[in-house]
């Protein structure tokens, strides 16, 4: 496979998909793109490598195996959603695979100089030790103390090429008016500590850094690219919103490319929750649950801006538009045409009346949304097959 979409793993936080469904935007669109090109099923994956979780795990299931906990957060996300968890495949930032393919890419990285284990002078809590980084954070991230003292660790550091800015259009898939977002993502230090104290994650012990774990902001990146290394593919965009992409981008400079594969990012605006729900549409209404579970997220591909609720009747009104028209015979077009965009990024095809009623007329209604509780994202079917 040439290309391969891929969500930017979840943060894997106390939300639900029923609560909160304008979260699995990210994962929509990769599922829906990797559907219209013939793609094999790409999990879904999870951040859990992060401080909040630490904390969480330690007030709400402290005995409970951390690995477990993480699970168990993840499984109530589905419940009571339009998936089954039990049907759905996952992956984390912490799994085996991905700590493994980790290790290659940090040992590669140091042999090639890009990034060096170095003494670094940290601020560290007084009250409980917890590292705040380079700069004393306002206060303690674990324990609210405000009192730090600076002290010389061993780190994992990485400092950012000369000459070479944090994000480049080229990383970038589906959008042309991403210089604000490219200024933001530079906004970052020269230096950056890739070794983090943490509970959970990618542990660095094996490269001399006992108790220590690589940022999550890195590990995301490392969870996409074995994702793409497992299905054997070449090239993987990365759905996330923009803001996500700013706060990784630097983190994620020297991971993503890795033998023979190449990371790009998504960027997609946010969808209004309620325009994405689907608990009161009825499972037969096929336009309705097509509009919210396909069409509608791949409207926001390639955006920097979010999806308001006061455009949301216009742009149904274009849908039921092409979805009339969709009996019509089209000449000249085929799902060739759709997917030769797709790969070159051109993503404006779904905003073509014509191209999309011929869309649905060649694919048949959702099986996958329309039967929403035996449904399966992980394991799905091609969204618009029946």
């Amino acid at each position: 496979m040439d290309l391969l979409f891929v969500n930017g793993p979840v943060h894997n936080g106390p939300f639900t998909f029923k609560d909160s469904p304008g979260k699995a935007v990210g994962l929509l669109i990769a599922e829906a793109l990797n559907s219209l090109l013939g793609n094999p099923t790409v999990r879904h994956l999870w951040n859990c490598a992060t401080l909040a979780n630490d904390l969480r795990h330690r007030s709400l299931n402290p005995l409970l195996p951390r690995e477990e906990f993480e699970a168990d957060q993840i499984r109530r996300k589905y419940h009571g959603s339009a998936w089954q968890y039990h049907e759905v495949e996952i992956a984390t930032d912490a799994d085996a695979e991905v700590c493994a393919l980790a290790l290659d890419i940090i040992t590669d990285r140091l042999s090639a100089k890009a990034m060096e284990i170095t003494y670094q002078t940290v601020h560290t809590c007084i009250r409980c030790g917890h590292m705040g980084g380079l700069i004393p954070p306002s206060e303690c991230a674990v324990c609210g103390s405000e009192r730090f003292r600076s002290e010389r660790q061993r780190h994992l550091v990485v400092r950012r090429p000369i000459n070479r800015p944090v994000l480049e259009q080229a990383d970038l898939y589906g959008t042309t008016s991403a210089r604000h977002l490219r200024a933001i993502a530079s906004n970052y230090p020269e230096r950056l500590l890739l070794s983090r104290t943490r509970n959970y994650g990618i542990s660095l012990d094996e490269i001399g850094l006992p108790g220590s774990v690589l940022d999550a902001r890195a590990a995301v990146h490392i969870a996409a690219l074995a994702e793409t290394r497992r299905l054997r593919g070449t090239e993987i965009v990365m759905t996330a919103t923009p803001k996500a992409i700013a706060n990784i981008a630097a983190h994620g400079l020297l991971f993503r490319e890795h033998e023979g594969i190449r990371l790009r990012y998504g960027p997609h605006g946010r969808v209004p929750a309620p325009a994405v729900r689907l608990t009161d549409v009825d499972p037969a209404d096929h336009q309705r649950i097509l509009f919210r579970r396909w069409f509608l997220p791949l409207t926001v591909l390639g955006r920097t801006t979010d999806l308001s609720s006061s455009q949301i009747p216009a742009i149904f009104t274009y849908f039921r538009k092409a979805w009339l028209l969709r009996e019509q015979k089209t000449a000249g077009y085929t799902l060739r045409n759709v997917r030769k965009a797709i790969r070159t990024g051109d993503h404006q095809w779904i905003m073509r009346k014509h191209v999309l009623a011929s869309l649905l007329r060649t694919l048949a209604p959702p099986t996958t949304c329309v039967r929403a509780h035996s449904s399966n994202i992980g394991k799905a079917r091609d969204p618009l097959s029946g």
